[in-house]
């Protein structure tokens, strides 16, 4: 959109009437992408950020478990006390509390190594 309206920049000495609406119409377009772009940024960063955790439960799962995870929330503790609340009778020992601008990846890359 950047290029098509420094094209029609160059044309307007000699624009008709015509050519400036288009120009007008390629400015309001582009205001409109740079809008969605921005709104798509946020989203992303909405969606990937987070806190990652490591935790594990020896008495309910014996020492050579953990579990990697991520939560979204304002408070990382609540998903892990979710975690724990009916279906295991002792609770998660944390080991990490991580904050990443891209949890996803930090997640994955942590299940991949360990």
């Amino acid at each position: 959109m950047e290029k098509l309206i420094a094209q029609e920049v160059r044309k307007l000495s000699g624009a008709s009437g015509e050519d400036l609406v288009k120009l007008e119409a390629l400015k309001a377009r582009l205001i409109d992408l740079e809008a969605r772009e921005s709104r798509a940024k946020t989203v992303s960063e909405i969606i990937c950020s987070g806190c990652v955790y490591v935790i594990s439960n020896p008495e309910s799962f014996g020492d050579e478990f953990c579990k990697i995870g991520m939560a979204r929330r304002l408070d990382p503790m609540d998903r892990v006390e979710e975690l724990g609340d009916t279906s295991v009778l002792y609770e998660f020992k944390v080991h990490v509390f991580a904050y990443s601008s891209d949890a996803p990846a930090l997640e994955e890359k942590l299940h991949d190594e360990f």
